[in-house]
């Protein structure tokens, strides 16, 4: 069942004051919810995973993809692996994260099977190899988005690098930020530049906060 965010005019969907407080209230934010993030347990993880898989599967949206594009977890991130090998070995089209070093940015490249595609790629994280052919088209139909915390609106705290916000306004889909429950926060900081979400998933929750989802 879809739970349809309905944030205060008051919140922080656009944060007020300058680049300064902004920049220091998402600092302290990423502080907080990474120390939360390492103290989970594997077994915490694990728990968690499994209840977002069936959320994310019990869904009419990610029933009727076929191009999607998602990411390779971290240790403390949900882990959505055997989800996405699923969604391969039944036919669809998955995308994934590559480095380019000439743009210095990230670009979307398809994966077939996981163990073959997928290698250690820049930040030592895991991501396509050169032989995966890239999105050559704008036809995605959902993007699962990595985050640190999210909030009704839509809101997404990255990492602080930016690279999500650069890549999310060049590709088309539903954005579905994934994340435990406890990352789903009454407000998170955020201004203009910052790329807004249509879905977030969780173990327990399908929420609906973007334009897109009405």
């Amino acid at each position: 069942m879809t739970e349809r965010s309905t944030p205060h005019r008051d919140s922080m969907l656009d944060f007020p004051g300058t680049d300064s407080s902004l920049a220091s209230a998402k600092a302290a934010l990423r502080q907080a919810m990474r120390q939360r993030a390492r103290s989970l347990t594997p077994e915490e993880r694990a728990t968690a995973s499994l209840g977002l898989a069936r959320t994310l599967r019990a869904q009419p949206l990610w029933a009727s993809a076929r191009r999607v594009a998602a990411f390779a977890p971290r240790l403390d991130e949900p882990d959505l692996e055997p989800v996405l090998k699923g969604f391969c070995r039944d036919g669809g089209w998955l995308y994934l994260p590559r480095w380019s070093p000439e743009r210095n940015a990230y670009d979307f490249a398809r994966v077939q099977e996981w163990e073959r595609d997928l290698g250690t790629g820049a930040f030592g994280l895991r991501e396509p190899g050169p032989q995966c052919p890239p999105l050559d088209n704008k036809q995605l139909d959902l993007v699962l988005v990595p985050g640190l915390a999210f909030g009704p609106g839509g809101e997404r705290l990255g990492r602080g690098k930016g690279f999500y916000d650069r890549l999310l306004p060049q590709v088309s889909g539903a954005l579905c930020g994934v994340g435990y429950d406890w990352q789903v926060l009454p407000e998170v900081p955020a201004g203009a530049h910052d790329h807004r979400l249509d879905y977030i998933v969780t173990p327990t929750r399908w929420i609906a906060c973007g334009p897109r989802a009405a």
